[in-house]
Formats: C-alpha cells, structure tokens, sequence
C-alpha cells in the first residue's frame, strides 16, 4: 500500500494506545496525569485508555494507581522473538542433539507467567519415543524445560510464579508446593541442568537447560526427552551433549 491508502484504514485509538505503551519504554511506572500530559490529552481519556489496556492484560495497575507494563506483552514478545528467530537458530542445534542421544528433543519458552510453550522439536527415529504437538502449553515445573527457564530468571518474576502458579501434582513425583520448588531450582543453577523424572508423566524422563543471553538470564530451554530407562542410562552422555547445545546456541543469541 502507499502512505495516501494506509490512511483510509488507520484507528486513531489504536494508534493513542500505541503510543501510549511507547511511553514505557522511558519509564518504569506512570499515571493518569503524566500520560495526559505527554499525550495531549485530558486526565479522563488518558484513565480510559490505561483503563481498556489493563483489562487486555498490557498494563498493570500498582496500589499507588499507577501503571506499569503488564505480562500480556512480555508473553508477546517472547512468542515473537521465539517464532521468528530462535527456532531458526535453534533448529539445526535439535537436530544434531537428536542424533546424538538418539532421543527427543524440544525447544520451549516461558508465556510469560506460569507455561512453557514448546515451539521446536525433532523426534526421535527410536520406535519407542516421546513427542509434544507444538504449542503445547504445561505447567513449567512440570517439565525440565521449565525448570531450566525459571532458576535463570529474575527473583521478582520466580516470586510472580509462586504466587499464581497451580501446584497440583498430576503425578505421584510432582513437586507440589513452593519451598520444594525454590530449594529444586538452587540445586540446579551449579551443575546448569534440570531435571523432570516422571513427574509430568510417568515412564518419562527429561532433562532441560537453559537457552541464556548476554546478562545471564533464560529465554528459552532445550530439553532431551525419552524413557526413563535409557535416559537413566545414557544419563552422563546425555547431559554433555545438552549442555553443549545449550551453550552453543546461547552464545549465537544477540
């Protein structure tokens, strides 16, 4: 389209709130008076849109009635940077790892709040096998991958996580509460591996590690998955490889 054609079909209140989460990237937190301010706008219009942002999820609102972004958009960005670069990246790093355990493995990002969303596999040609449709979306400390994310983030977001997650066993080995959870993610920062034994489900092992950028934090995990059986085996040659990969692709990560 030219520029005279993209105007018929613009939305004046899409664009505003746009604008609006633009603002944040120069500020942690604003309120109703700052946003009217830099918008140009009244206090009331400028309420209504944060208002209609925070009900979708894009902003938060803080006990001191201002606002701040909300996890919706992290969740976005994350599928964003997942969909169109890292299972490119990633993909030819699954398949080598496949071939040298012989067994499933997954690539997996956080939504942002409690899932992991695999978006990367390359299954393995053992007859017995495990695969994961992808989009797929699990509890995260549920599964290595999770597992892997989380003990490589923040304190502020592995605090979020604790506080709104669902630690329903679903398996007989799930970790059902959070001290469990916080002293399995200290344990696994020092070897840089996690570890899901059957605890999403039973007969199947995985181990995960973290995909990690510049600052040190997770974006992503892979994981190697199969049997418990050959993956108890094949334990340490497993782990070597994985943890290879992962160091491989976290060092292509911009």
């Amino acid at each position: 389209m030219q520029g005279n054609e993209y105007e018929k079909y613009r939305l004046q209140s899409v664009e505003k709130s746009i604008n609006i989460l633009n603002l944040f990237y120069d500020a942690e937190e604003l309120g109703a008076a700052e946003v009217a301010a830099k918008m140009g706008m009244t206090r009331g219009t400028a309420f209504r849109f944060l208002t209609t942002l925070e009900m979708n999820g894009l902003l938060i609102r803080t006990s001191k009635a201002r606002y701040r972004l909300g996890l919706q958009l992290y969740s976005l960005g994350q599928l964003a940077y997942a969909r169109f670069s890292l299972p490119d990246l990633s993909h030819p790093y699954l398949a080598r790892l496949m071939e040298a355990t012989g067994e499933t493995t997954f690539l997996g990002i956080s939504d942002g709040s409690t899932k992991v969303i695999y978006v990367d596999r390359v299954v393995s040609t053992s007859t017995l096998r495990i695969d994961i449709r992808l989009g797929t979306r699990i509890t995260a400390h549920h599964t290595s991958i999770g597992k892997s994310i989380l003990a490589y983030q923040s304190e502020k977001f592995i605090q979020h996580y604790l506080e709104t997650t669902d630690f329903t066993p679903i398996t007989q080995r799930t970790i059902s509460d959070a001290t469990m959870l916080l002293l399995e993610l200290e344990q696994s920062r020092h070897p840089g591996y996690s570890c899901d034994d059957e605890e999403s489900e039973t007969g199947l092992v995985c181990f995960g590690a973290p995909i990690l950028d510049r600052t040190g934090q997770s974006i992503a995990g892979i994981s190697v998955s199969g049997p418990r059986s050959r993956m108890l085996e094949n334990k340490k040659e497993i782990l070597i490889s994985l943890q290879d990969t992962a160091r491989a692709i976290s060092s292509k990560v911009i």
